[in-house]
């Protein structure tokens, strides 16, 4: 088929394929979600398109950790829209899109034209680049921002892409699957994970795919 495709992967440090449908678009859009956790150390998911054909993603630890150890395999989410433009996500309204030419520390307004009545939720993820993240701030029905991040001290690297998905709070069903999307209240994240906000979604979901982002963007 060629709608979305949000799913789950347990894997090790590193980049696997996820291969594609057959004729699924031309230039495929891929936002990864967030670790479980279970490594106990913060880690970032890389992500790298092959055209049409797949996509390659996998989590990778940062430099700073100085570390090559991947005691356990990780599950990471991830969503994948066939190409850019608004299009439905179930009975959501969605738009994805892809910015080119970023560079650490910039950052680029996208405007959306979904026609969203309220701030939908944004993820966002780096192309190519396995130290740098995208931050997403100021985001209205209209629009948001988005900054790429690297590690310090990492070397400089050429400018990245930036695939990114905004959609409509709600709920719907894809596949057979429910899904929930939501923002949370305003809360300081720390260096740890002993701040956190929680998130509800009852027993009846079973297995969960994550995907969640940062707003606003933090110095």
């Amino acid at each position: 088929g060629s709608g979305p495709i949000v799913g789950r992967r347990a894997m090790e440090r590193g980049e696997m394929l996820t291969f594609l449908p057959a004729g699924y678009g031309d230039s495929p859009v891929f936002v990864a979600g967030v670790q479980t956790y279970r490594m106990k150390s913060p880690m970032l998911v890389a992500a790298r398109p092959y055209g049409a054909d797949a996509v390659g993603f996998g989590p990778e630890v940062w430099g700073y950790n100085a570390t090559t150890t991947f005691v356990s395999r990780d599950t990471v989410s991830y969503m994948i829209l066939p190409r850019a433009g608004v299009c439905r996500l179930g009975d959501l309204d969605a738009e994805a899109g892809r910015i080119d030419g970023l560079r650490a520390g910039d950052t680029r307004h996208v405007a959306l034209a979904a026609g969203y009545k309220s701030a939908p939720a944004v993820f966002a993820t780096v192309e190519g680049d396995s130290r740098a993240v995208a931050v997403v701030s100021g985001v209205g029905p209209d629009g948001f921002d988005v900054t790429v991040m690297r590690e310090a001290g990492s070397p400089s690297e050429s400018p990245v892409s930036v695939g990114y998905v905004a959609v409509a709070t709600g709920c719907t069903t894809l596949g057979g699957r429910e899904i929930r999307v939501g923002r949370t209240d305003t809360f300081t994240v720390g260096t740890t994970s002993a701040r956190s906000a929680r998130v509800a979604y009852g027993a009846d979901m079973g297995e969960a795919c994550f995907m969640a982002s940062l707003s606003p963007a933090v110095p």
